[in-house]
């Protein structure tokens, strides 16, 4: 048993049914080692931070995994200065707060998307952010200790897994902008500023590229493979639905990116 986790990413939008890269992976796994030895488990939760350590090391205890694929989204850590690993453990609420309804509202702009002009879309958009920050300050770039409480975060996932007996893999996050934010692409930013509207659009990338940096160096520091997501999916709407969520395509490469570490983590040969 394999388990991957992560937030809405890993969980599945606007993938195809079964085209979300947690099914992918099982059927490609299972396609390499010549027989139907895998089975994939989606532990993903839209909206959860890395560190719900407990729900981890539940799930890994229930499924006796012997390995976790941990992608985090860095974004869900805007305005959490403090990781939850040393916090009290809680369970996963009953009711979704503004942070966890990007499935929702995903599939609602899904379909006005189909009826309302991308200009209209950008303008609905942008005075929903208007409303949401008047009286607070926005803030130019998260501070350190966001990243910090991510990368600490994941480390405790790390060992919450080695401690029940599972290998590891850390994945960098990738997104639909790269490293640039192009004219073209800054009503995407838009839509993505919508749910942290107390970010500016510029530090949305400079978050993206300091998390990707502390996964880098966590994986070095803990001797953990490392899949570069953000380096090896390109850019754009081939491979993402709106900012951060996979289309098919961009689900099968993640898959395919995903597999070699796997196979050798879980000692089996590929057999073509």
């Amino acid at each position: 048993n394999v388990i991957t986790f992560g937030a809405s990413e890993t969980f599945g939008i606007y993938e195809s049914p079964d085209h979300e890269y947690p099914r992918v992976l099982e059927a490609r796994l299972n396609e390499a080692a010549g027989t139907p030895r895998y089975n994939v488990i989606n532990l993903a939760i839209p909206g959860v931070r890395i560190g719900r350590w407990a729900y981890l090391e539940r799930g890994i205890k229930q499924f006796q995994a012997q390995a976790v694929v941990i992608y985090p989204s860095p974004a869900n850590y805007i305005g959490s200065e403090k990781p939850l690993c040393d916090q009290p453990t809680a369970p996963v609420p009953d009711q979704i707060g503004i942070k966890d309804r990007i499935r929702l509202t995903g599939k609602l702009e899904q379909l006005s998307k189909k009826v309302l002009p991308p200009s209209i879309m950008t303008m609905w958009r942008e005075h929903d952010i208007a409303k949401s920050v008047q009286g607070i300050t926005v803030m130019d770039r998260v501070p350190e200790s966001n990243i910090q409480s991510i990368k600490t975060d994941m480390a405790c996932a790390v060992r919450t897994a080695q401690r029940t007996g599972a290998k590891v893999v850390l994945a960098t996050h990738a997104t639909y902008f790269g490293s640039t934010l192009k004219d073209a692409d800054k009503p995407m930013m838009t839509a993505w500023r919508r749910f942290y509207p107390d970010l500016k659009e510029e530090g949305f990338l400079d978050l993206e590229q300091r998390t990707n940096a502390a996964i880098k160096a966590l994986a070095q520091e803990m001797n953990l493979p490392l899949v570069d997501v953000d380096q090896a999916i390109p850019p754009g709407p081939a491979n993402f639905a709106d900012f951060v969520h996979f289309t098919d395509a961009g689900a099968a490469r993640m898959a395919q990116l995903l597999m070699p570490p796997l196979l050798e983590l879980t000692g089996t040969p590929a057999t073509h």
